[in-house]
């Protein structure tokens, strides 16, 4: 049973994630746009990181025995290709996945609200419809110390190759003033978000808010009252990460970007009972504890965003909502000339 004191921890920390989340602009939208647009990878490569450093940090805590999960998943099926494919879908149309509405609100983008609307919507029409077509979940089997050590290894050698690349930026030093203001390196960023969460796992558990709208979809409100919070405060942590970066700025909410947002978000929202798991849960749990269906959810959703962006930029669409706030800038600077 969790504690007060731990209950400010995991708030502390889930705030901290928040911030992380909109200073890095950490999205899969925006990371395969920038890939096949401007072939530009570091987004990319900093999602991957976090896997990494999470999953060698799951084996560490495995190993002297301060933390073991065995989280619930469902085996590899049709529902795991068609769930993926469906969290890549909706994330294009909402322009950012699960992940990046939240970074999106913490610039001021506020008919991003409706993309969470848009999931738990999902979520319970696919509850109540179509329960009977849902995967069956069940416990996974916790890793044996020997598949620990070998995860922690191949990740302490990944890492090792990352920090000696990135010596020459390490050895320019930080300044504070670059933390608050600026814009983070995505790797920055996402590390900063590994390791929130796994400190959040060891003092409340593994918690996402999107899995938090799966289960008051379902009828689970085991602990919502808490659940809540830690949603409402990684939601103001990203507030507060565009307000010091003065990247604050509320756009015109117009009916149809809200629209967006909520289809977007429910395709989103059956995509993960079908998984189930969404790009958060996905990302910073399921795929580092090796989960199989984890692994080829992610990779249909990745496949999914790949293709509709390519299609779409030969139709001259942007899929991106970060793109379009560029491409929006750009115009204004242009017409001020």
């Amino acid at each position: 049973m969790t504690s007060f004191a731990d209950h400010v921890i995991a708030l502390a920390v889930v705030a901290i994630m928040g911030l992380a989340i909109q200073r890095g602009n950490t999205c899969a939208v925006a990371a395969i746009d920038e890939a096949v647009h401007l072939r530009r990878f570091h987004i990319i490569w900093s999602i991957f990181d976090v896997v990494v450093i999470v999953a060698g940090l799951y084996a560490a805590l495995h190993l002297a025995g301060l933390l073991t999960l065995a989280p619930k998943h469902a085996l590899v099926s049709w529902h795991t290709i068609v769930g993926g494919v469906l969290l890549g879908l909706g994330a294009c149309v909402n322009g950012a996945c699960t992940i990046g509405a939240l970074a999106r609100i913490g610039s001021g983008d506020l008919a991003f609200l409706a993309t969470p609307v848009g999931v738990f919507l999902g979520c319970d029409a696919t509850s109540h419809f179509a329960n009977n077509l849902l995967p069956q979940v069940e416990q996974n089997t916790a890793a044996t110390n020997d598949v620990a050590l070998g995860v922690l290894v191949a990740c302490l050698l990944i890492v090792g190759v990352r920090l000696w690349r990135g010596a020459p930026e390490f050895r320019r030093g930080v300044k504070v003033e670059s933390i608050v203001r600026h814009t983070w390196n995505p790797r920055v960023a996402n590390t900063v978000i590994g390791l929130s969460f796994i400190v959040l796992a060891l003092v409340a558990g593994p918690w996402s808010y999107t899995d938090w709208l799966y289960r008051l979809a379902r009828g689970d409100a085991s602990g919502s009252g808490f659940l809540a919070w830690l949603s409402i405060v990684l939601f103001i942590g990203a507030v507060v990460g565009g307000r010091l970066m003065g990247k604050w700025s509320i756009i015109d909410v117009r009916l149809s970007s809200v629209i967006r947002c909520v289809v977007g978000g429910a395709l989103m929202g059956i995509g993960l009972c079908l998984v189930p798991g969404a790009n958060d849960g996905l990302t910073l749990e399921q795929v580092p504890l090796l989960i199989p269906s984890a692994a080829v959810a992610m990779l249909g959703l990745f496949a999914t965003v790949i293709a509709v962006v390519w299609v779409a930029g030969k139709r001259s669409i942007v899929v991106s909502a970060s793109r379009r706030d560029q491409n929006r800038a750009r115009g204004t600077v242009a017409a001020g000339r």
